[in-house]
């Protein structure tokens, strides 16, 4: 098997603190948490009520509708990664 390299080429961080590189960036400077209340299913019967989720996604800046019928979170933030990080 031949070795590939590979070369990053630029970071698009998608984090509960910041979507972009700049707005990540400067919250985590300003030391901005992005620990809350879980909004994303209900808690009860959990012992945890807490993480670190990505609020406010607008997935449709980066991906078409139909296309994220089929993807998952991870992908869609993938998808934003990748296109950020451009």
């Amino acid at each position: 098997m031949t070795k590939r390299r590979v070369v990053v080429t630029g970071i698009g961080p998608v984090t509960p603190i910041g979507i972009g590189k700049e707005t990540f960036w400067n919250n985590l400077v300003a030391g901005k948490s992005g620990v809350g209340p879980i909004t994303q299913f209900d808690t009860e019967g959990y012992t945890v009520k807490i993480a670190a989720e990505v609020k406010d996604f607008d997935y449709t800046a980066f991906i078409d509708k139909k296309r994220r019928q089929t993807y998952g979170s991870c992908n869609s933030f993938c998808c934003c990664s990748c296109k950020t990080g451009y």
